[in-house]
């Protein structure tokens, strides 16, 4: 196994979309136009425009990581960074919320899962946030 630093949103979503068995459970959003993996890089303060329907896992990353510094003894800063996923789980046959948190924490070592309250219309069957550790590394 190797492990990979992660720098960006997009690096996050290379690793995910790379995994096989994480792939596996990512459900999908309808488009006007087609179809495409419910798997996306977003800026959370921004709403999700476009979608007409999902079906399934919706995974998304949070362009901007949440950022601290600290000071040393010396006079040297250090800046972690603190990446965030969210899952959404919208009605399908198959309910792999729990499933791909579990494949998260696995892939991010140091990852915290939190189950948001639910279900309602605006957040499907049920969520869950991918806290990052402090500059996290994946698991490939």
């Amino acid at each position: 196994m190797a492990f990979v630093e992660i720098d960006s949103a997009e690096i996050i979503y290379d690793v995910l979309a790379s995994d096989s068995a994480f792939s596996a459970l990512i459900g999908s959003l309808e488009f006007e136009d087609g179809n495409q993996d419910a798997l996306l890089v977003a800026l959370a303060s921004k709403p999700l425009e476009g979608i007409d329907g999902a079906s399934g896992l919706l995974v998304v990353i949070d362009k901007d990581p949440q950022v601290t510094s600290k000071r040393l003894l010396t006079t040297q800063v250090v800046i972690d960074r603190m990446f965030t996923i969210r899952l959404i789980q919208f009605p399908s046959v198959s309910r792999n919320l729990r499933a791909a948190t579990e494949r998260l924490l696995h892939i991010f070592p140091g990852a915290t899962a939190i189950p948001l309250a639910g279900p309602d219309l605006l957040s499907g069957d049920g969520q869950s946030v991918i806290k990052l550790p402090s500059n996290p590394v994946a698991q490939t």
